[in-house]
């Protein structure tokens, strides 16, 4: 059995849903299954309208699209041309992943969006129609309401962490908090970790205050580190500096990106993460799922906007996650319990295979 994934690039590190592609890529390979990744390319490249040959040559049994719109087709709109699909139909089995989907679907989307939106999920709707996939996944519930709504039919695949739980070795933020205020101790600090993209959140401010008054009430200092790429990451933290006063102003420190074995320490030793994507989607944050893996709670600063004809069931979310502003975050004195490690990519590993009779 041989399965090639298609992802924006076959590159670790450059993004996440290669990353994702290639953790699966590479654990599907210790239970038999032969398995590579290849890159998509842009759209009219050479590299992209070789893809039929590279597949022919490769002659896999299953194609996975790793789906992300705009890796896909320019401005997200997919389409006949943005891949050769109907080249592949009968002849291998087909596979969709849906990382992302159309935009403006949300409430109080900007019109723009909901056009643009609207244009994107016509053009979804026409090459799942083109390519027939046999089977259709997605990461979480809100996702899947909207596919469905759509006539398109969809399981959810859980995401796992794209970084190995790899925490052999001292605490990291031991030796950067005695260079920033010599003589204090690690356990003088609360850690609090934000790992990859921020997005825009009103709720990131009140968030940081909250945690300040728990640091302080527990004679504390808090300190707040971005991990891995975030273009933002310093421009936030010098705004969000200006709002606290002078005096118990947190710490703010931008690490930036690490291999994977350090990324894992300094995850693992953070006393808790912050997540800006929305409860509703949080699934899809493998920046969230990196911090539930690694046992450490992570509190999501918004619920997120509804989407018209989409009920969500009651979410049996993971138990790292941790609502802000929720009752059950302030019944804590302090903050929310870590837990064991909780590795995430055998059990997504062995139910893919079993979805797909592998």
């Amino acid at each position: 059995m041989r399965i090639v994934f298609l992802a924006d690039t076959d590159q670790p590190g450059q993004s996440g849903v290669a990353d994702y592609a290639l953790g699966l890529s590479a654990s599907l390979r210790t239970f038999n299954v032969d398995s590579a990744v290849e890159c998509l390319g842009p759209p009219n490249s050479s590299l992209r309208s070789s893809l039929v040959s590279r597949l022919n040559n490769l002659q896999p049994e299953w194609v996975s699209f790793q789906f992300v719109p705009y890796a896909f087709a320019h401005r997200g709109l997919v389409g006949r041309r943005s891949l050769p699909w109907q080249a592949l139909r009968g002849r291998v089995g087909t596979h969709v992943m849906f990382h992302e989907i159309w935009i403006g679907g949300h409430q109080g989307a900007s019109l723009r969006d909901q056009a643009i939106g609207a244009l994107q999920r016509r053009g979804i709707k026409n090459v799942i129609c083109q390519i027939r996939p046999d089977m259709v996944h997605c990461s979480n519930l809100l996702y899947s309401g909207m596919l469905r709504g759509a006539g398109i039919q969809n399981r959810i695949l859980p995401l796992f962490g794209s970084i190995p739980i790899c925490t052999g070795g001292p605490d990291p933020y031991e030796e950067v908090l005695s260079r920033i205020d010599s003589g204090s101790r690690r356990s003088g600090w609360i850690v609090v970790a934000l790992f990859g993209s921020i997005h825009p959140s009103e709720n990131l401010f009140p968030a940081l205050r909250w945690l300040q008054d728990q640091s302080l009430r527990q004679g504390k200092q808090l300190f707040l580190v971005s991990l891995g790429h975030s273009p933002t990451a310093k421009s936030t933290f010098e705004v969000l500096a200006q709002r606290f006063p002078a005096a118990g102003k947190p710490t703010f420190f931008v690490k930036g990106p690490l291999d994977s074995a350090d990324l894992s320490r300094w995850i693992h030793y953070a006393d808790c993460g912050l997540a800006t994507t929305p409860l509703n989607i949080i699934e899809k944050s493998s920046s969230a799922v990196a911090f539930a893996e690694h046992g450490v709670p992570v509190i999501v600063l918004d619920v997120g906007a509804d989407v018209q004809g989409v009920e969500l069931p009651r979410q049996d979310l993971d138990p790292a996650f941790w609502l802000f502003g929720d009752k059950c975050l302030y019944a804590f004195e302090g903050l929310p319990p870590r837990r064991e490690h909780q590795p995430r990519l055998d059990r997504v590993t062995k139910q893919f295979m079993a979805e797909l009779n592998m």
